[in-house]
């Protein structure tokens, strides 16, 4: 700690009193809470590219090689369990993509409570991105990628 009050770890500075103290040490063991298999074996060599957990923790977006999104609702009650429950989880969701999807994320205050927020961002190869509506999967908005010569271009998340 700090002559100011402030706690010094690695690159981060959090200022005392400044929020909920939250404790990210990996003292425990992390525990299996529920299975997603099924789904993703349908398809031979099928496996998830990225995972995003809604704002609200309500629901997961999975992105998956076979080019489909899935949407998962959590179970009330995951975070009580101590140790997996039985059986997979079927997705709430399935989107299916006519191309690959590099990314996707959700919006910034989605909640399932809030249905006309709960929508997601995915970026699909050489399309626009798209905004899906993360209740019924019906496409909400387009947005095309556009460089400074007004050319097309494909969406492009990380390098």
């Amino acid at each position: 700690m700090g002559e100011d009050g402030s706690q010094r770890d690695g690159l981060t500075t959090v200022e005392a009193g400044a929020g909920p103290s939250v404790d990210f040490s990996a003292a425990g063991v992390p525990v299996l809470l529920v299975n997603i298999r099924r789904d993703f074996n349908a398809t031979p060599a099928n496996f998830v590219k990225s995972v995003a957990f809604s704002q609200d923790g309500t629901a997961v977006l999975a992105n998956s090689d076979d080019n489909k999104l899935r949407i998962f609702d959590v179970p009330p009650d995951a975070l009580q369990l101590d140790e997996c429950a039985e059986g997979d989880i079927s997705p709430a969701l399935c989107i299916p993509g006519g191309e690959c999807v590099h990314d996707c994320c959700w919006w910034p205050c989605a909640s399932a409570l809030e249905p006309s927020s709960f929508v997601f961002l995915a970026a699909p190869r050489a399309h626009p991105l798209h905004l899906l509506d993360g209740i019924t999967g019906r496409l909400r908005a387009s947005y095309r990628c556009v460089t400074f010569c007004v050319q097309c271009c494909p969406s492009r998340t990380r390098d």
